[in-house]
């Protein structure tokens, strides 16, 4: 028989209070990974932009870390309080529209500079693919990867503050 075990930490500091469910999503693809904790009614409500970590796993074989996620939403009630959060942050600018153009360079290296502006890691195939031109005209840094992995049928996600952009 084995016994789960889990670790969690908000904003670094670990959770001393037993959460009465934890529900992990893992999406591939455009879909980012979801985490939903429950408490009773009298758990300290975490902040929108809040940073958890999560570690799941069983006493005999160990803790497997599963990501760190941005609270989006809490919901509070009398008897209980839910948290949701999501693996990408967007509580920064990725959503904000801007009007750029990318010229000659690989599609490696715009994905890297999208990474690099959101303060993300990247991890990207495509070095081998050169743009002549590309426009990103009144369209987010999100749409715009989403526009690309579609383009280049390329799995595109943000996990763990990393920008991931591989090939199918």
């Amino acid at each position: 028989m084995v016994t789960p075990e889990f670790k969690i930490t908000i904003n670094g500091s670990e959770l001393k209070t037993k959460p009465d469910s934890i529900q992990l999503t893992e999406e591939n693809g455009t879909t980012t990974d979801e985490l939903q904790l429950k408490f009773d009614g009298s758990f300290s409500r975490p902040s929108y932009k809040d940073e958890i970590k999560v570690w799941l796993g069983y006493k005999e074989s160990g803790l497997y870390f599963c990501g760190t996620f941005i609270v989006q939403t809490t919901t509070q009630t009398k008897l209980e309080l839910t948290v949701k959060a999501t693996s990408a942050n967007f509580t920064t600018n990725l959503k904000e529209k801007v009007n750029v153009s990318y010229e000659n360079l690989t599609l490696k290296d715009l994905v890297s500079k999208i990474a690099s502006k959101h303060s993300l890691r990247v991890k990207a195939d495509f070095k081998d693919v050169f743009l002549k031109h590309i426009s990103q005209t009144n369209e987010s840094d999100l749409h715009l990867l989403n526009r690309l992995a579609k383009d280049y049928n390329a799995t595109f996600n943000i996990k763990n503050n990393t920008l991931i952009f591989t090939e199918k």
